[in-house]
């Protein structure tokens, strides 16, 4: 049980190092349309939103707040507009985010509560669009009532396309591949291919493979020592922000003893919840917490609680070594309450 402390103790030391720079290339424009180039810090979908934190060629870093400048845009990544922000009887200044610019533009913002779309009814203002489901009784039941109110606005943005209006009302409910597309098809019939842009293609799932080696000490396998041979797939969120991950994969159980080494019939399937942190060029921290699936061929399979933390350090742009160390807390299926193992973690994290 101290082990098991001592673990979690550690854990929580390793989520409060303050997070480390992530640079891109890219520009800001400035008030009087002048565009700069260089780096711009990124910190995910919900801190884009309120500043925009730029490196000029020179090193020099400026901070900028909403309505500061006009907008700023990464290389690779995304596109944001200072404009106010209208919701519900409340205006606030922010950058959001550009999904397509053209005769009629649309834009998203990400904050605490979720996702959120924009529409421009009028110059440098923005309004969400309302979408919330209400919860209503019936003969002492509750039932979700879906909203309707968004509709209305979507209508009214895109009145002068009656062609539109039927393909609003048979929407259910709003996501980004249907604003987009709606967007996309209104400024088609207004102005044809060469009036609009879509700036927001980023996918919800990124992929990436890592063939690994873990080296397991402890008490799982003593007194022999085993290593774990095989891969990880890992399912990147860039919605969340790029530093949330899925990881699973597959990795068989070889045996190292005084007489012998061997392959075994065991396999481990690791079905894990990941965070990086936000992360420099060089050295990308990050934390793991799931479960491990061992699979024996003549007993059950076990579940293990089992938490890691390492880093991947930068190669190239698509290429990482990762370092890390494992530690498999406690079991799911069998009783008792005690540390099984440890490991050493050795990979190569590749971005597809």
């Amino acid at each position: 049980m101290k082990k098991l402390i001592f673990t979690l103790l550690l854990s929580t030391l390793f989520l409060s190092v303050t997070a480390q720079d992530n640079f891109k290339k890219g520009y800001i424009i400035l008030l009087s349309g002048k565009q700069i180039d260089g780096s711009i810090n990124y910190k995910g979908d919900i801190q884009s939103s309120n500043i925009c934190v730029f490196k000029n060629n020179d090193g020099k870093i400026i901070r900028y707040k909403p309505g500061e400048i006009k907008a700023y845009r990464y290389q690779s990544e995304g596109y944001y507009v200072s404009k106010f922000v209208k919701e519900n009887n409340e205006i606030k200044q922010l950058f959001v985010r550009y999904l397509v610019k053209g005769e009629k533009s649309a834009y998203f913002l990400r904050n605490n509560s979720g996702y959120h779309f924009l529409l421009e009814f009028s110059k440098d203002t923005v309004t969400v669009i309302p979408y919330e489901v209400n919860t209503i009784w019936k003969n002492g039941n509750p039932y979700a009532q879906e909203p309707t109110a968004y509709k209305g606005y979507l209508r009214y943005y895109f009145k002068d396309q009656p062609s539109l209006q039927k393909q609003i009302n048979k929407n259910g409910k709003p996501n980004f591949n249907y604003i987009i597309k709606l967007t996309k098809k209104y400024n088609q019939l207004t102005c044809g291919n060469s009036c609009y842009t879509v700036y927001y293609k980023q996918p919800s799932i990124k992929f990436s493979i890592e063939p690994r080696v873990e080296v397991v000490f402890g008490r799982l396998f003593d007194p022999d020592v085993v290593t774990e041979i095989g891969g990880s797939l890992y399912l990147r969120l860039p919605r969340a922000g790029e530093r949330w991950a899925i990881r699973t994969g597959l990795l068989n159980l070889s045996v190292i003893n005084k007489n012998s080494f061997y392959f075994s019939e065991i396999f481990k399937i690791p079905l894990r919840i990941q965070y990086t942190f936000t992360n420099n060029k060089l050295i990308q921290p990050r934390l793991d917490l799931g479960f491990d699936l061992y699979t024996y061929k003549f007993a059950p399979a076990v579940i293990y609680f089992t938490g890691s933390a390492g880093f991947l350090i930068e190669l190239t742009n698509k290429l990482y070594l990762n370092l890390g160390a494992e530690t498999i807390i406690h079991s799911a299926t069998l009783e008792g309450d005690f540390f099984i193992g440890y490991s050493i973690v050795s990979g190569v994290y590749i971005k597809l």
